[in-house]
């Protein structure tokens, strides 16, 4: 239940707070108060849409809060707790602040959240009735949702069920016309794969290969300079033939030999003896190395081409297909598997046939299933919904609903719906676009909504200047209707109607004022008795106040109460 609505800085609104109480809250004022505002206020608190140019002159931001009672919102509570909200003594207050740049930041009990999750959490706690509303009952689509929603669980578990067979059959479908479409593409994409997987194959490739034939290509490329090394480094250590001390071999032998005379006589020389015997035996194995490179140094003279030329091909794979030979190799395989996919296609079109085929029939199975609901719903829907209409002055009209069957499956099933209404005797049954009035048409809204009320299970509804095109008995029945409502809902009403705005539990006056400084803005005002009875005069009688004007108003708010306390023990 909503118990709070706070503004600040919406168009005339500087900064107002307004409490709500349980049952009927009306709010009246003179034209262009800014009564609407208030409305489109909350609005914007439930994550409605809002321009900057909505924006109060002088003001960079605006924002609209609004406080809830949760205690008997289980659906509410949950959807909080699923996103990690809090809400401390069952209390919630939604806000959303726009700044000028045209930013906007929604918060729930502080939180920061999303515009989904505000627009989610508006949407299971107020139904916002308007004129607006009142037009979207002539769309094409409105009164199959109605119906659906007349039907309760057992109607929204059949039209879950028939969305997702739908939507299953839908993708199969549109899967199967594009492999159908993409038969030429795929032929040359298979080609291109081929040519390329044959293209690597080929080339053999080992995942070293390219570092292991440039380090050979750089030996060959100078091997006169390597030759020339071994055998100059070779000579060194076995001695040239005029060299009077021989190699360094030779000097080590002679040297090993010293010392191990004076190692006999001294360990730390022993040990140089030791050490330099270990050189000896290294610098014999570098010797014998040298000489058995030297001796194998000569090769084919057509390597270094042929390394050349394979070098030249994995750069040119390199270039197409990837930096290094993993990634080459790496393509290759993905090729490959898409190659084999698209080699599979014609196959898994076959499958997907067969599939599409049985999530069709599955799918028209879900849509029989849910015209058979409608088709039972529809009748007794609207015997509900005409009763109503009688209680509102229109005791002769006639209300079906039309429910036609198509052979194409769309996400709302089969079927076509469509409210058909005569007002009065003699006219036969037209569509309800084509024949109510602006008046008619609010009191067939308001007969849905009565009829809806359990189905809906929202617990705070608002109705914007529903009475637009009433007056008189009409009135009287239509405020009685709206009474019943706010027995068991709470009720927001703009009226300017006398007879509905009598039947409020808590009256709310709208009044614009003029400020210091050329400003204007909205003051809110609870009535008390007597000044609720000054109200309804001026509702009734205008200007003309007289003595007698504020007696009628007086016996129309006892009439009221009178009417109202009978109405509820009735309904009980």
């Amino acid at each position: 239940m909503l118990t709070a609505l706070a503004v600040h800085n919406l168009a005339l609104i500087d900064k107002i707070i307004v409490d709500f109480t349980p049952g009927f809250n009306i709010l009246t004022g003179e034209t262009g108060a800014g009564k609407s505002i208030l409305i489109d206020a909350f609005n914007i608190a439930l994550g409605g849409k809002v321009s900057t140019d909505n924006i109060r002159e002088g003001a960079d931001y605006l924002m609209a809060q609004a406080v809830f009672d949760l205690e008997k919102l289980p659906l509410v509570r949950q959807l909080l707790d699923e996103n990690g909200i809090d809400y401390p003594e069952n209390e919630l207050i939604l806000s959303k602040r726009v700044v000028m740049a045209g930013k906007s930041i929604s918060t729930a009990n502080g939180v920061r959240i999303p515009s989904s999750l505000l627009k989610a959490l508006g949407e299971r706690l107020v139904d916002i009735h308007g004129q607006h509303e009142n037009q979207q009952l002539l769309r094409p689509d409105a009164c199959l949702k109605l119906v659906d929603l007349y039907g309760g669980r057992e109607s929204e578990e059949a039209l879950n069920d028939y969305r997702k067979k739908y939507a299953l059959w839908k993708s199969n479908t549109l899967q199967l016309k594009k492999n159908k479409e993409s038969t030429i593409e795929r032929e040359r994409t298979l080609d291109i794969l081929s040519w390329e997987i044959d293209e690597i194959e080929k080339a053999a490739l080992g995942k070293e290969e390219d570092r292991l034939l440039e380090e050979e290509s750089r030996r060959l490329e100078n091997r006169e300079k390597i030759t020339a090394a071994l055998s100059l480094s070779y000579n060194m250590l076995e001695g040239e033939n005029n060299s009077p001390h021989g190699g360094v071999l030779v000097l080590v032998a002679k040297i090993l030999r010293e010392l191990e005379t004076a190692g006999r006589y001294d360990v730390e020389v022993d040990k140089l003896a030791n050490t330099l015997r270990e050189t000896e035996y290294v610098l014999s194995d570098i010797k014998t190395e040298l000489a058995s490179r030297i001796e194998n140094e000569a090769t084919d003279p057509g390597r270094l081409e042929f390394i050349q030329q394979r070098l030249d091909t994995i750069y040119k794979l390199k270039k197409k297909y990837g930096t290094t030979m993993e990634e080459i190799l790496a393509y290759c395989t993905t090729a490959k598997n898409q190659k084999e996919k698209l080699l599979h296609v014609e196959e898994n079109t076959k499958k997907l046939e067969q599939e599409t085929e049985l999530l069709l029939e599955g799918t028209r199975k879900a849509a029989g299933i849910l015209s058979s609901l409608r088709k039972k719903n529809a009748g007794k829907f609207a015997q509900e919904v005409e009763k109503h209409i009688h209680d509102l002055a229109m005791e002769q009209a006639k209300f079906i609903i039309m429910l036609d069957h198509k052979e194409d499956l769309a996400e709302s099933g089969q079927d076509i719906a469509e409210f058909s209404f005569s007002a009065n005797p003699g006219q036969s049954l037209k569509p309800l676009n084509k024949v109510a009035s602006g008046g008619e048409l609010s009191r067939v809204a308001l007969a849905l909504k009565t009829v809806l009320l359990d189905k809906a299970q929202l617990p705070t509804m608002v109705f914007d200047e529903i009475d637009t095109g009433v007056g008189g008995a009409t009135a009287q029945r239509m405020a009685e209707k709206i009474a019943i409502i706010a027995s068991v809902r709470q009720v927001l009403c703009i009226t300017h109607l006398p007879q509905i705005a009598c039947m409020a539990d808590n009256h709310i006056y709208i009044d614009k004022k003029q400020g210091t400084g050329n400003t204007t803005h909205i003051e809110l005002v609870h009535l008390s008795a007597t000044a609720r009875t000054q109200e309804i005069t001026r509702m009734v009688a205008g200007d003309n106040r007289t003595d007698l004007a504020i007696k009628n108003a007086g016996q129309m708010l006892k009439l009221a109460e009178e009417k109202k306390r009978a109405l509820l023990k009735k309904a009980d």
